[in-house]
């Protein structure tokens, strides 16, 4: 693969080269410094769903001194790569203050994106040894929408055994949204699902990507068409049951409808804010827009959606009256955010859902947004 300008200064050397040590060591910064929202705050960038995942294995390299690179319209972009951006700003040993790094950086997540994610990756086996921190979910076929693993827990039972740190559009400066509750469906294009990151190499002045089938847990495992016969589990739980076995039933359920109340509160704003840019603007209609694609929530809706299936399967596959017990009292008792003055119960929203009234059109009234209307 022919890089792009790399003659003069590089964005840092890049000495050490990408192994299954370093995974390891990358997971352990993950868990210890990414599970925190503000991380990109703090740093006064703005990302997206697929910026966080870059940004994070960027930061790793550069601190680190390891190979990196990316496929962009323009070409493939390394460590190495000039570009009169920053080749004459200042560097630094701390990556937070380094110029040169951190206007490369944004050059990087202004022109890559969710489906870049899958040149550089590769699928994995359904396993706890393979989902660790710096495992990615990429989901291509339902939206395009990209969220990295950041920690795990595989022995407490009453813990989810997966948290996600997970960005939206558009990009922005706002903190990132910690998620303990996955919800998903079987690919069938053998692209979205769990991938991690090829290694980068450098051979003889060239560059080039690790063999898919050269990388550590590499398995198409998660689009075998007979993976789930025979069992009464969404595609989610399955992998819940596979990974951690012991997870408790009751506690997932409570998690779930958590997550359900954090996901619809967080619609509320980007409703209304939706609005009121689309109003008077004809590039929101446009489905092929950027207008459109960072104010409709056909991504975020779709994820309700799906917490509610996965939710209410476990309640409906439980034997515990317990569980039936809390799904009746959570979603009556719960308000999840208030419209026009007026209280609307998790119990609502679940059957606005249930029936396809919202809309995730972002010119719609709010209250056609709801379903309200």
């Amino acid at each position: 693969m022919q890089p792009l300008q790399s003659e003069g200064a590089p964005i840092w050397a890049g000495q050490n080269n990408w192994s299954q040590a370093w995974e390891q060591k990358f997971s352990q910064w993950l868990t210890a410094e990414a599970q925190d929202p503000h991380f990109f705050v703090k740093i006064g960038v703005s990302v997206d769903c697929a910026d966080v995942v870059y940004g994070l294995r960027w930061i790793f390299a550069r601190q680190n001194d390891l190979k990196m690179a990316v496929h962009s319209h323009e070409g493939i972009f390394t460590n190495e790569s000039e570009n009169e951006l920053w080749s004459h700003l200042s560097t630094d040993s701390d990556w937070r203050r380094d110029s040169r790094f951190l206007s490369s950086l944004d050059w990087v997540m202004r022109r890559t994106y969710t489906k870049s994610l899958l040149l550089e990756s590769y699928p994995v086996e359904i396993s706890a040894d393979a989902f660790q921190a710096g495992t990615m979910y990429v989901n291509i076929e339902n939206g395009h929408h990209a969220q990295i693993i950041v920690s795990t827990d595989y022995k407490n039972k009453k813990n989810m055994p997966l948290r996600f740190l997970v960005g939206t559009v558009p990009r922005s400066k706002n903190p990132l949204k910690l998620v303990n509750y996955w919800a998903g469906h079987q690919s069938t294009d053998q692209k979205s699902g769990f991938r991690k990151f090829l290694w980068p190499v450098k051979q003889n002045g060239v560059w080039s990507f690790t063999r898919p089938d050269q990388m550590p847990h590499y398995s198409l495992e998660q689009y075998d068409p007979d993976l789930m016969n025979g069992s009464s589990l969404t595609y989610s739980g399955y992998i819940y049951q596979k990974i951690k076995p012991n997870l408790n039933n009751l506690a997932k359920i409570e998690r779930g409808l958590e997550e359900l109340v954090e996901y619809i509160q967080s619609r509320v704003q980007i409703v209304e804010d939706g609005y009121q840019f689309c109003v008077n603007r004809p590039s929101c209609r446009d489905v092929a827009s950027q207008d459109y694609d960072d104010w409709s929530t056909p991504s975020r809706d779709a994820r309700i959606a799906d917490l509610f299936v996965e939710v209410t399967t476990d309640v409906n596959n439980s034997n515990d009256k317990k569980a039936n017990r809390l799904w009746k009292k959570f979603t009556e008792n719960t308000e999840v955010f208030r419209f026009e003055g007026q209280p609307i119960s998790l119990a609502e929203i679940y059957e606005i859902w249930s029936e396809k009234l919202y809309s995730s059109e972002p010119y719609d009234l709010p209250a056609r947004r709801w379903g309200l209307q």
